[in-house]
């Protein structure tokens, strides 16, 4: 049974509020600067609560700012001399940025066409192979990502039927599968095959693809859960590998979702408990500051998995030892002043996915409860298979 969320949300909805610079400007966590990454995560979180409200004016005037912002991360990036079919962070925030204007219906007045266009892919297979997704490498899944999410938006507001694509894309996908359901070596489970291959699977849930594996994948991912019910390489989870973890076990159809009940119900109420006083989530509260007893329990965490996933935990216990890794690496740009945040501070990004995370729980062990979340009707972050139902 899962406690009252109206309180969760509430302190959720003033940690977003209380982010805001200016009307359109938030910033990622306290000490850090707006950006325009930080100003999708706080649409994106606002809109899963129920708590986006905007008026005619302030829609155009918002929208107006994303592009901005996407627009110089793009003139910037290409002063910098750098690929822009291959650069992750503006890959990451045009389909943030698509994402966000879908939500608030500003689509079909700016389809960001100008930015869609330069990356539509004449050879599926081909890229795919270059990126080599079929071999489950680092990142692959974020380009395969990427790559199907501008192949829909130019079907549905571009005019551009890529619909042979799609299927291509699709059909790569299941031809190139392992035994867990995911892509790459399956001499055993891996936190980096789920957390590469969920990328994959959102596209797969938002075309409502028949996946002989989902069952499989499903369970593969729950054997990875730790004494807490999290999913991460490292003690105290992590907002994208909860996060992975949660949508590719609920959407593994009601006998799974029956099999894994009691997982998902101790997931949730580890994730509720870890909700910071103001109201926003972190990456980890097990790893800093460092200490015998947080390396022991790293150690132990380690001890308790098997094959590829217990290298990959030995390797991070070791690894997160370094003083290096005292804040948490990656994604600076996305603070606009090269902050980076500790790991045990709050911020728009595992602020939203962990209270996605908690929404799909809370609507896959009772599915009464769907007209309390805001799902996203778009491929990609925020989508879920409840919209495809309430369509039918």
């Amino acid at each position: 049974m899962l406690p009252d969320l109206g309180i969760i949300r509430e302190k959720c909805f003033r940690f977003i509020q209380n982010s805001k610079t200016n009307p359109f400007s938030y910033k990622f966590s306290t000490h850090s600067s707006p950006s325009p990454f930080s100003l999708c995560f706080a649409v994106f979180g606002l809109n899963l609560i129920n708590e986006l409200t905007l008026g005619g004016d302030e829609r155009t005037s918002l929208s107006k700012r994303i592009r901005a912002g996407l627009d110089e991360l793009r003139k910037t990036r290409k002063a910098q001399g750098i690929d822009l079919t291959n650069d992750k962070s503006y890959l990451q925030l045009l389909t943030f940025s698509l994402t966000a204007l879908n939500i608030i219906g500003a689509l079909e007045v700016d389809a960001l066409e100008d930015h869609c266009q330069p990356l539509m892919t004449n050879d599926v297979s081909a890229n795919l192979d270059r990126r080599k997704v079929h071999l489950g490498v680092p990142q692959s899944g974020n380009y395969a990502m990427f790559m199907a999410i501008i192949l829909l938006h130019a079907t549905q507001y571009l005019n551009q039927d890529q619909s042979s694509k799609i299927d291509e894309w699709l059909a790569y996908h299941l031809k190139h599968m392992n035994r867990f359901g995911f892509w790459g070596d399956d001499s055993s489970m891996s936190h980096l095959q789920f957390q590469n291959g969920y990328h994959q699977y959102e596209i797969i849930h938002y075309l409502g693809a028949e996946n002989p594996l989902a069952e499989d994948a499903a369970d593969a991912v729950a054997s990875l859960a730790d004494s807490r019910g999290r999913f991460a390489p490292y003690p105290g989870g992590g907002g994208c590998y909860d996060y992975d973890a949660v949508a590719i076990i609920t959407s593994g159809g009601e006998e799974t979702i029956s099999r894994h009940r009691k997982l998902l119900s101790g997931t949730c109420s580890s994730i509720i408990r870890d909700q910071n006083e103001d109201g926003g989530f972190c990456e980890s509260k097990l790893v800093r500051p460092r200490s015998i007893g947080k390396l022991i329990m790293a150690l132990s965490h380690a001890a308790s998995a098997k094959g590829k996933a217990r290298i990959e935990r030995l390797r991070q216990a070791l690894t997160l030892q370094r003083p290096k890794h005292d804040r948490v690496n990656g994604a600076e740009h996305w603070t606009s002043c090269g902050y980076q945040r500790g790991w045990d501070e709050s911020n728009l990004w595992d602020s939203y996915f962990r209270m996605s995370a908690i929404a799909r729980i809370a609507l896959a062990l009772d599915p009464d409860a769907g007209n309390q979340w805001s799902f996203v009707d778009y491929p990609g972050i925020g989508y879920h298979e409840v919209l495809r139902r309430q369509d039918g």
